[in-house]
């Protein structure tokens, strides 16, 4: 969101939870308080925790969206590309990509409210 390209050949050595979602996405935005407690919990750890916005129908919509919810965590724009490239069909899709830069696991929906699924996944990428 900052207008800076981001690489995950630099992201080398971290896990990357990665989160496709849009603003009209009802399931996106549910998963989305996960996702920041996410980044929270494992801030000091070597994750990195990206939204990615994609399929959106409206150019600010993410923008206004994250500064009106106050999420904190990493966002990319304009993800259509990278979510055909990783085979996202529906969203929110979660991706988490081990510190190798190879995909981990994938998600499709969030399957509950504290992400055990997800924390799963990030941890066993962490002890890889």
């Amino acid at each position: 969101m900052q207008g800076k390209p981001v690489k995950l050949s630099d992201l080398k050595g971290k896990v990357v939870l990665v989160n496709f979602w849009a603003t009209w996405c009802g399931p996106c935005k549910a998963a989305m308080p996960t996702i920041q407690k996410i980044s929270e919990d494992y801030k000091s750890k070597d994750v990195v925790v990206l939204g990615v916005n994609t399929f959106e129908q409206k150019p600010d919509a993410a923008k206004d969206y994250l500064a009106k919810k106050k999420f904190t965590y990493g966002c990319l724009l304009k993800g259509d590309e990278l979510a055909k490239a990783y085979g996202v069909t529906g969203i929110p899709t979660l991706v988490i990509i081990g510190k190798d830069g190879k995909v981990a696991s994938t998600e499709v929906g969030m399957s509950d409210e504290s992400g055990a699924m997800t924390r799963k996944a990030i941890d066993a990428a962490l002890a890889k």
